[in-house]
């Protein structure tokens, strides 16, 4: 197994901390998980590490204006 993360951020680059954060298999559009990202921001999932595995994250903050954002492709493996 393996994490994959990040800071959930604005358009400015700020921290954006209490985000939803879905994970979704790449090929199908499936949906995997949810996590909420923590007063800093920080998110992490755990995933199988399989190179041949292709996921993407779509965050959201409910809130005036609401604030949503995706990756690219992401994979499981890494260093």
């Amino acid at each position: 197994m393996r994490y994959i993360g990040a800071v959930t951020r604005d358009g400015a680059r700020v921290p954006l901390p209490f985000c939803n954060v879905d994970l979704f298999y790449a090929g199908s559009d499936l949906y995997s998980q949810t996590v909420i990202s923590d007063a800093n921001g920080l998110y992490s999932f755990c995933v199988p590490n399989d190179p041949a595995m292709l996921y993407y994250l779509r965050a959201y903050l409910a809130g005036s204006p609401d604030v949503m954002g995706t990756t690219d492709n992401l994979t499981g493996t890494g260093p």
